[in-house]
């Protein structure tokens, strides 16, 4: 189940959803008020809007997360994100497992940016991301989550 914050900025979420061509089911998480200009962005049949109070990052997509509890597994897209890799997307699900974690290679900082979980690990953190940080680094909890599982390969 793939989770995708944006906040006030439509135009990058349309973009996204035109180049990731999504076959998985996801949600996007909109703030409240945001809905309006949210409106006309396509996203796939799958897919559901979520509808938050005006939130940081970690909040909003554990917020997402409860509306959708009980998935194999979970992965983060932020609104600037651009796949470009031919199957990116089965690549990384398959790879995280339910216990374990994926990444593909972001072509810039070489940071965990977008990632998935396994649905168990999620559980058994309790946790999408790390709820005591609020935005920046929260790819520093994963990496450190991906060492302790031993998890350091990336896809491209």
């Amino acid at each position: 189940m793939w989770l995708v914050p944006s906040k006030g900025r439509p135009h990058l979420a349309a973009r996204l959803f035109a180049a990731a061509q999504f076959k998985e089911p996801g949600i996007l998480i909109l703030n409240t008020g945001d809905e309006r200009d949210y409106r006309l962005v396509k996203i796939p049949a799958n897919w559901r809007r979520v509808v938050t109070k005006p939130t940081y990052l970690s909040d909003a997509l554990n917020r997402g997360l409860a509306h959708v509890p009980d998935e194999p597994w979970y992965g983060i897209l932020n609104d600037d994100h651009l796949p470009k890799t031919e199957g990116w997307e089965r690549a990384v699900v398959d790879s995280a497992g339910t216990h374990g974690m994926a990444w593909p290679h972001d072509n810039y900082a070489k940071r965990i940016s977008c990632h998935v979980k396994g649905g168990e690990l999620v559980r058994l953190l309790g946790w999408f991301v790390c709820p005591e940080i609020k935005h920046f680094y929260l790819d520093d909890v994963d990496e450190l989550i991906a060492a302790e599982l031993g998890q350091f390969a990336r896809f491209l």
